[in-house]
């Protein structure tokens, strides 16, 4: 189970839906000490994690890829910051593997503690 902050919530509509799915899927896999830490391993989704998750999907590595690159532009604005943080401090779509690593922005982990 994935429970979401009420700005997450918030940033969410500004998002696309692959995006929204791609942010669920790799919060659900950190752990409560990357948040008390800030720091987070990569998070590793495959092509084939998002075709089981998401079974519409007729092209889980174009749907992955749109994904990573919506979500690798997505903010939130949280309360007493001026500036809107970034979710994601770089993505890398590795084609040969059919999957995306994930690298969360050690701000954002913080502010969600």
């Amino acid at each position: 189970m994935v429970s979401i902050p009420n700005k997450l919530i918030e940033a969410s509509y500004n998002m696309p839906l692959c995006a929204l799915r791609l942010r669920s899927l790799a919060l659900s896999k950190l752990k409560p000490l990357d948040y008390l830490l800030g720091v987070s391993a990569p998070i590793t989704i495959s092509a084939q994690e998002w075709q089981d998750t998401f079974i519409e999907s007729e092209n889980p590595y174009r749907d992955l890829k749109r994904a990573a690159l919506a979500f690798s532009i997505a903010s939130v604005q949280f309360k007493g910051k001026k500036e809107a943080i970034k979710f994601l401090e770089r993505v890398i779509y590795e084609n040969d593997r059919g999957r995306v690593k994930l690298y969360f922005n050690p701000e954002f982990l913080v502010s969600c503690r």
